[in-house]
């Protein structure tokens, strides 16, 4: 039996998590089939972080509306962010302790596959 610092026993077959906790919608462990609707975005402490393969055009235009409205690029790119991530992968990419380098390639590979969608549109340089 286990002790804690005030005496207790626990059984150690019952103390531990045996769960794995829950990945957010997005994200898979290294060497999961991905679904046939995500794109493998980059991977970090054995996690794969995916982009849904189809952006809605939408999350486009509001990306541009937030460029020409906003003085702050950064500003319109964390709403691009959270648009094609969601809340959940956003707070596990906050739990990853990733360098500023990283923060980065990651800001431009979303705006990239964001843009892909605009350029197949018609609508990018």
């Amino acid at each position: 039996m286990a002790k804690n610092g005030i005496g207790l026993q626990v059984n150690p077959d019952l103390a531990g998590d045996d769960e794995p906790a829950a990945l957010p919608s997005g994200v898979f462990l290294i060497g999961a089939e991905l679904p046939g609707d995500r794109v493998e975005l980059f991977q970090v402490n054995g996690r794969v972080y995916t982009v849904p393969r189809r952006v809605d055009p939408g999350i486009a235009f509001r990306y541009m509306r937030s460029l020409r409205r906003r003085t702050n690029e950064q500003a319109a790119i964390a709403d691009m962010l959270y648009d094609v991530l969601g809340d959940a992968v956003i707070d596990a990419l906050a739990d990853e302790d990733l360098s500023e380098e990283e923060m980065t390639a990651v800001m431009k590979a979303v705006e990239k596959h964001v843009m892909s969608v605009m350029k197949r549109a018609g609508l990018g340089n």
